[in-house]
């Protein structure tokens, strides 16, 4: 079927005005049956060899024959995604067939161009969704199809940051401290049509804003082709998946004396929350293996012991310590390498009476696995390389990079909900970004600035000056805790040393509006009080009090 003559397309293109992440996107939503055929990068007319097939059930791709193939569909496919150059063609029947060269796969189309886009991609493709959104306020559809997406926690973090407040994707891109994944994540909700833009002032009589669609239309790529499939007819339909915000609730913190801060339980829950308490969202390390049992034969133990030493210290090492090769290690050796280790620390090779070591078995072989696939792979060892050069690498040190991550993104999403004055809110987000990463001062002055707003008269100063202290001794130039800390000096009374902290933040950045506000008022007030001081006109003519003048001189 390769070698065979190609009948006539009932559609063609080319990869330059139309994406491939397009094109797959297109084929679902049509429902789809047929073949997507691509040719090799090439400027000329597509020769008949060199083609990558593509079978589509309903819309899905299900079966492909890859010129290039990698170990899985999904693996193969990935190269497509960055093609520009390459024409296209769709034929309404199998031309891809079966054999021991086709790879079959059941993945969601969002889901593989997610993660398309955690490697290489097509920035021309992103820059020209990113400039048709300009600067439209953007927010979750409530039919988006999330799940399809296959999001891995930092992408939902960063979904969740987009649910917090209507925000342009320009200043999303701005404030995720990631631009590159921000720019792509958006991408990624937009052509799967998870996103919808407005204008802050299309309002309607109810005050409440008109939303649409936002959708990749003709010639968004520079391209005034018409649609790819355009002869054929698209049925109407569609379907989605509400996945609406967690309800947030705060988690209960040591509260006691007069001078302490109270549980976030009492007054600062969201109404109408039955929810218990927000268990740590902070990665736990892996269970270690259990002891070996008693009546176990010598060779058992032995045994016992050495995959539980293995699963203990896995957490610690990076791949090439887990295959136990050196770092210059060729990918074919890694291979070979892998199937050895296997060998020996497959689940189904563990004896019936090390049964109970089957999860740490499957630990172990699940590090492995992955330790193969990054090794063998030239862009994901690179990226692997550079981490292990770094320090890292390690599942323990991934997992404290995730929670530094997730950390951030919890504060960002904070600092939304206090330009709301949702102080509830943005507490408990505060208290999750400081579980995450105690290091995080950021989040230690918005838990001081929230329970300060929401206790009002009642505020424990000094605990909060206490909190605000450890968020600059972590972050000596944080804005954030200075002001605050000016704020709560101001209302404590101690005025010298709130101008103290105002003149610190403007040193840090000169166009702090609030601190330069404050620093005024104050000289204002300073002004007015030596006035008060000095006497007026009439003191100084008469040399005595005016408030006095009623009362006359002694005689």
């Amino acid at each position: 079927m390769p070698g065979a003559e190609l009948p006539e397309p009932i559609a063609e293109g080319s990869l330059a005005s139309r994406p491939f992440a397009h094109l797959l996107l297109y084929v679902q939503q049509r429902e789809l049956n047929g073949t997507l055929v691509i040719w090799a990068e090439q400027g000329s007319h597509p020769d008949k060899k060199g083609q990558d097939r593509l079978r589509f059930e309903n819309g899905k791709a299900v079966a492909g024959r890859f010129v290039h193939g990698g170990s899985t569909f999904e693996r193969s496919m990935l190269p497509l995604f960055t093609r520009v150059h390459a024409p296209y063609a769709f034929y309404d029947r199998d031309l891809v067939g079966t054999g021991a060269s086709v790879l079959t796969s059941n993945i969601e189309p969002g889901a593989l161009i997610a993660a398309s886009l955690r490697g290489a991609a097509r920035e021309d493709a992103i820059d020209a969704v990113l400039r048709r959104l300009g600067q439209m306020f953007v927010r979750i559809r409530k039919d988006a199809d999330l799940e399809s997406l296959g999001l891995n926690a930092r992408e939902k973090n960063f979904v969740e940051l987009i649910r917090a407040d209507a925000t342009t994707a320009t200043q999303l891109v701005q404030i995720s401290g990631d631009e590159r994944s921000a720019r792509r994540l958006i991408y990624l909700l937009t052509i799967t049509r998870c996103i919808e833009s407005f204008k802050k002032d299309d309002g309607g009589a109810d005050g409440k804003s008109k939303f649409g669609p936002v959708s990749v239309p003709p010639g968004a790529m520079g391209a005034s082709d018409p649609p790819p499939f355009a002869s054929i007819p698209a049925p109407g339909g569609g379907r989605g998946l509400t996945n609406p915000p967690p309800n947030v609730r705060l988690s209960n913190r040591p509260g006691g004396d007069s001078g302490s801060l109270p549980p976030s339980g009492g007054g600062s829950v969201r109404p109408n929350s039955s929810q218990p308490p927000r268990a740590s969202k902070r990665p736990a390390a892996p269970d270690k293996a259990p002891p070996p049992p008693k009546g176990l034969s010598p060779e058992l133990t032995a045994r016992w012991k050495e995959v539980g030493a293995f699963a203990d210290n896995l957490d610690t090492m990076n791949y090439f310590e887990m295959l136990e090769v050196k770092t210059t290690i060729k990918a074919s050796a890694v291979t070979d390498a892998y199937f050895t280790m296997v060998k020996k620390w497959h689940p189904d090779r563990l004896p019936k009476e090390l049964a109970a070591l089957k999860p740490f078995a499957d630990l172990i072989f699940h590090h492995l696995t992955k330790a193969k696939d990054t090794l063998t792979d030239e862009d994901d060892r690179g990226v692997y390389q550079r981490n292990v050069a770094e320090g890292g690498g390690t599942p323990e040190s991934e997992r404290q990079v995730s929670a530094i991550i997730e950390s951030a993104m919890a504060v960002q999403r904070a600092e939304v909900l206090l330009k709301q004055s949702d102080w509830p809110g943005a507490l408990a987000l505060a208290e999750e970004a400081q579980d995450l990463s105690p290091d995080n001062g950021e989040s230690l002055a918005i838990e001081a600035w929230c329970h300060f707003q929401l206790q009002h008269g009642k505020a424990p100063y000094d605990a909060i000056l206490d909190l605000l202290k450890r968020s600059i001794e972590l972050n000596k130039n944080s804005q954030k805790a200075h002001f605050y800390r000016g704020m709560v000096l101001q209302r404590k009374g101690d005025d010298q040393r709130a101008m103290e902290e105002f003149e610190r933040v403007i040193a840090i950045n000169p166009r702090h509006t609030e601190a330069m506000r404050q620093v005024r008022v104050a000289k204002m007030r300073g002004g007015e009080s030596k006035k008060q001081n000095d006497g007026g006109f009439l003191s100084k003519l008469f040399g005595s009090d005016t408030k006095g003048k009623g009362k006359g001189k002694k005689r």
